[in-house]
């Protein structure tokens, strides 16, 4: 009985790997609040749990075929395009990608149907051709994209996962043409893939829960829980301060001004700020600031200098550092990435 239930080595780190997958789906389930923003990275650890699944299931199968080899290869290959659309949007967080962001899906979904045509001594290799070129022009293109990686550089845990996410499926690529040039044998290729796959899964373990809360949205109980009913209603109107008179376009606009509009004392204003909004009201109003900066930067062809005086900057030096600080990039290098990628 025991002899029937033993593992291989390949087995068991397939299993590890399904394992980890499932709870990284569970645990985005269970948290997230936008299934919108949680369906790249959703879609990503679904497919690779799939992968990890028909590598642990095939060698206990007695009907295991060419077909089933096929599209266990097939569930890899898919991981790499999934890849550069993640990280766009590991780039854009927390907006989602626009629908051309998704067209690596497309060649890759041909790459994957197209060889089920072939007959089953042909398909594995134009399997693994097709898929790899799909894979490789879709990765390769990400370092065609002005200002993505000025964007991750705005948060290390997105950079960093960014670059482990194209490494891990560069690598992918490379043992797929490895094993199509008969340089490493099929039963090396699998477990190797595997080992690479759960190296991934150990990443998202350790980062993509930390970076994620933003893009899936986590219900997480707002600072305001702490806040009396005064308090709330001082921060609807703080809201309504920022939100509908825009106080922040003024460059003079302090802490003592709100104060005195609110007719409440700095501290109040202070500590309903840090709790309702979880930063400082500096920090609020250049975030704000930044985001309206954005704006007039993709729809309007105005100078860098008068956009800084209409959003609330007095100098173009200080408005350079704070869009910097918000968005990554500076002015500049934000409308012309913009501009590069065309209308949306």
């Amino acid at each position: 009985m025991l002899e029937q239930l033993a593992f291989s080595l390949p087995e068991v780190l397939a299993l590890l790997g399904l394992a980890q997958c499932v709870y990284i789906l569970v645990h985005m389930g269970l948290r997230a609040g936008r299934g919108s923003h949680a369906g790249l990275p959703a879609a990503y650890f679904a497919t690779l749990g799939l992968a990890f699944f028909l590598d642990m299931a095939g060698p206990s199968l007695v009907f295991v075929s060419q077909a089933y080899a096929h599209v266990a290869l097939a569930a890899w290959l898919a991981l790499p395009p999934i890849a550069a659309v993640l990280v766009v949007q590991l780039s854009i967080i927390p907006d989602g990608p626009r629908l051309r962001d998704f067209w690596p899906l497309l060649p890759t979904a041909l790459a994957l149907a197209v060889p089920w045509a072939l007959p089953p001594e042909e398909r594995g290799a134009w399997l693994a051709l097709l898929a790899f070129a799909a894979g490789g022009v879709s990765l390769a293109a990400l370092w065609g994209r002005p200002g993505l990686f000025l964007a991750l550089r705005k948060d290390s845990h997105r950079y960093w996962l960014a670059l482990a996410l194209i490494a891990a499926n560069t690598v992918l690529l490379a043992l797929t043409l490895a094993s199509l040039a008969n340089l490493l044998p099929p039963d090396t290729f699998a477990p190797t893939r595997n080992i690479l796959g759960l190296a991934l899964v150990y990443l998202a373990m350790t980062s993509v829960l930390r970076v994620y809360p933003q893009a899936v949205q986590l219900h997480t109980e707002p600072a305001r829980r702490d806040l009396t009913q005064a308090e709330e209603a001082l921060a609807a109107r703080i809201e309504a301060l920022l939100d509908l008179d825009k106080v922040y376009h003024e460059p003079a606009y302090t802490r003592a001004d709100m104060a005195r509009e609110l007719g409440a004392s700095e501290a109040q204003v202070s500590r309903v700020v840090t709790a309702h909004f979880g930063a400082s009201l500096p920090k609020v109003l250049n975030t704000r600031r930044a985001a309206d900066a954005q704006r007039l930067l993709r729809e309007t062809d105005a100078p860098i200098q008068t956009i800084a005086g209409e959003v609330g900057f007095n100098s173009l030096a200080s408005f350079n550092r704070v869009f910097r600080e918000e968005v990554g990039m500076n002015p500049s290098e934000y409308r012309a990435a913009e501009r590069s990628d065309g209308p949306a």
